[in-house]
């Protein structure tokens, strides 16, 4: 198979829900799951092609047959993806009296070092939906426990050849969107150094063949749902659940497991998944084998995987993994020594740069929806909807391209009756023919008509905006606040 690998970088934090705490409570994952990232790349498709995806081929290739393998996320440590830490191993700490089953490492060797989360938590109120703030019938008080902004993660999609492996990196760019509370800041990532690598195992490998009296270790990289013949999800992975003829050359000697519970959401349904329970990532299992096992059994058994749901990156193993390994503590890094020896790269700084800027947006949306609420739309007659509704969907037409232009050539073209309709329309006091043609003779006076300046704006260290150097950044919102405004003054009329 040919293997897709990308980094990356959470531009904001991210909340991809998994089923433990209290009703009252989401709490994420420490990496994001295979399913998520399908999802992303779906959606990503979606604004390419046209019509139903169930009836596109291309798509089902990609996405829906399982030919296409989207496997788990994890934290990049040292440039290195890190994996669930496998059960047999003793660390010198432990979390509430026992290993945590969601505890992500990084092997070097013999030595196993923990990778700790960047977390952020918020407290977050319910809000009633028309009155737009808590009440008592709608005031629940929950917390978030998300995966932290500037997070690195280390992405790994299987394809069963190179002409797909093309198609799935011409969808891997810019940026994507995962998890829950999209809207509420959370979500956003960023894809870089994608690339694809021929005959690539999941992590370094060397499967050799087993003969009788040796033992076979196969480790858990990630939850696996596995079901009897019956359909009934096991707890354990006895022989007969692995398949031929490896099954039939194996007796289990000894078992380090844990289970877990796997749940989602269906965000077109807008309902729960039904909860099934799997065995956990980090489980390990020990075999004594009694027949031959031939080197490319073994591979194979790498490279599919068991059990269900395996195109989002359940059932990935490693056999042969030794399982007395030694665990040792990260060392510990004042911040002072950690802020002398940070290095940034250009790659770096191009994240940076990019959060910044996404973080500005969020600020720069604050003040442009401040701004139009607060208009004085006068009392004189405005435009038609028809009017209204002509420029604004010029205007839409015009944002992704920045295209001020249009919407200039628009306004000169407006025949003597629309001329005079926009012309006896007021906003603040003024004109607004008048107000329309200086937005769009000079997209940057938005910067002053929302009163932002380069020192109200948020900033990373010495990563931090420059208004004056992006032109499409104040053509965009010129752009938006246009089709704001005559989408409230079009709305006003119908109330």
């Amino acid at each position: 198979m040919i293997a897709v690998t990308f980094n990356i970088t959470a531009l904001e934090p991210l909340l991809l829900t998994r089923l433990v705490g209290d009703p009252n409570s989401a709490v994420s994952f420490p990496y994001i799951p295979g399913s998520a990232l399908r999802g992303a790349l779906i959606n990503q498709y979606r604004t390419q092609a046209a019509g139903n995806l169930t009836d596109d081929p291309t798509a089902s290739q990609l996405f829906f047959n399982g030919a296409v393998r989207y496997l788990n996320a994890y934290p990049l440590r040292q440039g290195e993806r890190t994996r669930p830490a496998p059960l047999t191993f003793t660390p010198t700490h432990k979390r509430s009296g026992r290993l945590d089953d969601q505890l992500l490492c990084r092997i070097d060797g013999v030595e196993v070092e923990p990778v700790e989360t960047p977390w952020q938590i918020s407290v977050h109120t319910a809000r009633e939906r028309v009155k737009g703030r808590a009440t008592r019938a709608e005031g629940a008080v929950f917390r978030y426990q998300a995966i932290a902004a500037a997070e690195r993660f280390g992405g790994l999609i299987l394809c069963p050849d190179q002409t797909t492996a093309d198609r799935i990196l011409s969808l891997l760019d810019g940026e994507l969107w995962v998890g829950g509370s999209r809207s509420a800041g959370y979500g956003c990532i960023q894809i870089d150094r994608a690339q694809s690598l021929a005959d690539t195992t999941e992590y370094d490998s060397v499967v050799t063949a087993l003969n009788p009296g040796d033992h076979l270790v196969i480790t858990l990289l990630s939850a696996a749902i596995v079901r009897d013949d019956y359909g009934a999800c096991v707890n354990d992975l006895a022989p007969d659940r692995l398949p031929e003829p490896i099954g039939l050359a194996v007796n289990r000697v000894a078992a380090f497991k844990r289970l877990t519970l796997i749940g989602s959401f269906n965000r077109a349904w807008g309902l729960p998944t039904e909860q099934v329970p799997a065995l956990a990532g980090g489980s390990v299992f020990v075999y004594q084998v009694t027949q031959p096992i031939a080197a490319a059994e073994l591979r194979a058994l790498e490279l599919n995987g068991l059990g269900e749901r395996r195109a989002e990156g359940f059932g990935r193993v490693r056999v042969g993994d030794p399982y007395p390994v030694q665990w040792t503590e990260l060392p510990a890094v004042s911040p002072e020594r950690e802020a002398e020896e940070a290095v940034l790269t250009d790659a770096d700084r191009a994240v940076l740069a990019a959060m910044v800027k996404r973080l500005a947006r969020r600020e720069l949306d604050r003040r442009l929806a401040e701004y139009v609420q607060t208009r004085d739309l006068g009392r004189h007659a405005w435009p038609s909807k028809a009017q209204l509704s002509r420029l604004r969907a010029v205007t839409l037409n015009a944002l992704p391209g920045h295209n001020v232009a249009r919407v200039q050539t628009f306004l000169e073209r407006l025949r003597a009756r629309a001329r005079d309709q926009y012309d006896t329309a007021r906003l603040d006091g003024g004109r607004l023919l008048t107000w329309l043609k200086h937005r769009v003779d000079e997209p940057a006076g938005i910067w002053n008509l929302l009163a932002v300046t380069n020192d109200v704006l948020p900033q990373i260290g010495e990563a931090k905006i420059d208004l004056s150097a992006e032109p499409q950044l104040a053509q965009d919102y010129t752009l938006r606040l246009i089709a704001a405004v005559l989408h409230r003054a079009a709305k006003e009329q119908s109330s």
